[in-house]
């Protein structure tokens, strides 16, 4: 009966021994996963509020246009082909929805022009202000 003991002490101790390795490589891979995580982080948001900076740098003020690819008013992009530091590019161009939040500023601070009125009907060329457009 002492020898099987042993052995089961022996195994319960090899089997406890490995599952605390295996716990601690989960753990140091979390670990890891998490820091890069954090890296990430810092990376695309700096300042920790939420929304990335805008760099200092503006890398498309040398962009020339050779072409202009496809343009939608419906969909309010335009595809532009040309040259960025003697390479070829494409930039797409794509202006950002109305959100329901800035209608009401839209229309206190933005500037009105008539286009065409009726005994029915007017239409309005609306300006919003410049950090609304």
């Amino acid at each position: 009966m002492e020898i099987t003991d042993t052995v089961a002490e022996k195994k319960s101790a090899t089997t406890a021994s490995m599952e605390a390795r295996a716990q601690k490589r989960k753990s140091e891979s979390e670990s890891r996963q998490t820091a890069k995580k954090q890296k990430d982080d810092v990376e695309d948001d700096p300042s920790g509020d939420g929304e990335a900076e805008y760099g200092e740098k503006n890398v498309l003020s040398g962009f020339k246009t050779t072409a202009v690819l496809k343009e939608s008013t419906l969909e309010k992009t335009i595809f532009l082909h040309g040259k960025l530091d003697d390479q070829e590019a494409v930039v797409i161009l794509q202006k950002t929805p109305i959100s329901e939040g800035s209608v009401a500023e839209m229309f206190s601070g933005g500037r009105l022009k008539l286009e065409m009125r009726n005994d029915i009907y007017s239409t309005y060329h609306l300006q919003p202000p410049a950090h609304l457009n």
